[in-house]
């Protein structure tokens, strides 16, 4: 088979990630897997030495390559901009519409999606799919199948590597300083957890492309927690260092803890159970589903900071617990969450075959 995604940006960011992973597991297959960007933000680095990968801005290469490269799917992820370009070309294969978003505002193309070329649409988790079946009727109306198909991990870059150097707890958060993901809570939780134990530090991975005065609110926030010393900002971190940057949370025995209020799958959380770093995580959305509680990883209610800050100590303190839930993530991992695995349900979800 031969697919070719489109995407309307290449930043740092999870989608990015997603079509690493899977275009890695669909090659290891024997499928033709093409990714082609509208706009470069700069996520290039995320698809070092890969081939069939391109940033191409307008709708000229994206016509080409339909007219001429013998693509039997292709997918648009959140791009509704090049419904035309695929319609003009002649393109007589199958179109998948995927929807990934966080910003409920940035969905709005699905109220239209009916009567575009898509002959189905893809999300990454249970909860994606039932909140588009909810504010958008009118796509289920229609006939357009929806079909759940997880995000991947490649499991040969993210897996547990020794760290040594940390004397005590490292507390990890990742991602854009974006409103959905709430890091003014990671903060929140910071300082409660800081004023229980004077050993544990704190890592936080992002914001490199939030405004200045988003930064300095960061800044003024971490100073007014008495969180200075103690928090270490990364504004970007390359994106093979990161399996070492969990390895670092595991080793030290620390955790890494998503606040999102909202999170359509949760790709930060995946990477750390597939390096074996325990997950305690707000319990929204898509990270629900990787996260569940006492399984794959430990909960908080959305804002909940005691509750955070109780799970977190009690993933620290209780050996127990902390082997169950890396070992059940890990477990999941390798049955449902490997490049190979997702490339599998794909492949099968974008042929009808389930």
């Amino acid at each position: 088979m031969k697919l070719l995604f489109l995407y309307q940006i290449c930043s740092f960011g999870g989608v990015e990630t997603v079509l690493r992973n899977r275009t890695v597991g669909l090659r290891g297959l024997g499928h033709d897997a093409w990714v082609v960007m509208l706009e470069d933000l700069g996520g290039a680095a995320v698809f070092a030495g890969m081939h069939g990968v391109e940033i191409a801005p307008g709708d000229a290469r994206v016509r080409e390559l339909l007219a001429r490269g013998g693509f039997d799917v292709v997918a648009t992820i959140d791009t509704p901009s090049v419904a035309p370009a695929i319609v003009s070309s002649g393109f007589a294969g199958r179109v998948v519409a995927e929807v990934h978003s966080n910003n409920f505002a940035n969905m709005g193309y699905l109220a239209d999606l009916a009567g575009g070329p898509a002959d189905m649409v893809v999300v990454p988790s249970e909860y994606e799919g039932e909140l588009i079946e909810r504010e958008y009727p009118a796509l289920k109306e229609a006939g357009l199948p929806l079909k759940v198909v997880p995000n991947p991990v490649d499991t040969r870059l993210f897996r547990f590597a020794p760290v040594h150097g940390a004397t005590s707890p490292l507390i990890g958060w990742v991602g854009r300083f974006e409103d959905q993901k709430n890091w003014r809570h990671f903060l929140d939780v910071a300082a409660g957890l800081a004023r229980r134990r004077a050993t544990i530090e704190f890592l936080v991975v992002g914001g490199i492309a939030a405004s200045e005065r988003i930064k300095n609110e960061f800044r003024d926030r971490v100073a007014e927690r008495d969180l200075m010393g103690r928090l270490h900002w990364i504004p970007s971190l390359a994106y093979d260092r990161m399996p070492a940057f969990y390895s670092a949370l595991a080793a030290s025995g620390g955790c890494l803890v998503p606040t999102s209020s909202f999170e359509p799958f949760g790709m930060t959380a995946l990477e750390a159970q597939a390096c074996r770093c325990p997950v305690v995580a707000a319990q929204t959305g898509g990270l629900a589903e990787l996260v569940r509680e006492s399984e794959t990883g430990l909960g908080f209610a959305i804002d909940d900071t005691e509750g955070a800050v109780r799970q977190v100590l009690r993933v620290l303190d209780d050996g127990g617990v902390r082997a169950r839930v890396v070992n059940g993530a890990f477990e999941e991992i390798e049955r449902r969450y490997s490049s190979e695995a997702v490339a599998r349900a794909y492949v099968a979800a974008v042929s009808g075959e389930t």
